[in-house]
């Protein structure tokens, strides 16, 4: 907490309820904060970083306030996150053509601005039940769906707001 000039900022495997503040990276060609294999409640507030690097395995990561999740997800595979409010959701991928701002509200999802390769649906996605070509999204009962059926595996990168706790 409180801590400047850091070169690069990394946290090993399996930390666990962190919480990492003001911190300023000085070094541009190493701007990044690294989270590991099996971390689990990281909160990153304040930071100089614009880029969190090699998530893999990481539950409950907050930037800022907001819930990330980073993972694989193959063709014809389904993700599900829990998010029991409503929220924006924001979508990026390792290809160019693959983002989107969605908002959810209650058992809703509305598409806000996406590439074509991302549906908006309804109801509980299983992997190959939305359009054959996209991805797939749905919010049904506290739950985001995220189906791959672009034909080939993506890396995604899922921030979701929470818009209920937002307000004051």
């Amino acid at each position: 907490t409180k801590t400047t000039d850091y070169k690069e900022l990394i946290l090993l495997d399996n930390c666990e309820n962190c919480t990492i503040e003001n911190v300023t990276l000085s070094d541009s060609t190493k701007n990044y904060i690294e989270v590991r294999e099996n971390c689990k409640n990281i909160h990153i507030n304040n930071s100089s970083s614009k880029l969190i690097k090699k998530p893999v395995n990481c539950e409950d990561l907050y930037i800022n306030g907001e819930k990330y999740a980073f993972f694989s997800l193959n063709n014809e595979t389904v993700a599900k996150l829990y998010h029991p409010s409503n929220g924006l959701i924001k979508i990026s991928s390792n290809a160019a053509n693959l983002y989107g701002l969605l908002m959810c509200n209650t058992a809703t999802i509305q598409n806000l601005v996406s590439s074509d390769l991302i549906n908006v649906t309804t109801g509980i996605l299983t992997g190959t039940t939305g359009v054959s070509g996209k991805l797939n999204i749905s919010f049904n009962g506290n739950y985001i769906y995220i189906e791959n059926r672009v034909g080939n595996s993506r890396n995604l990168i899922i921030g979701v707001s929470d818009l209920n706790n937002q307000l004051q």
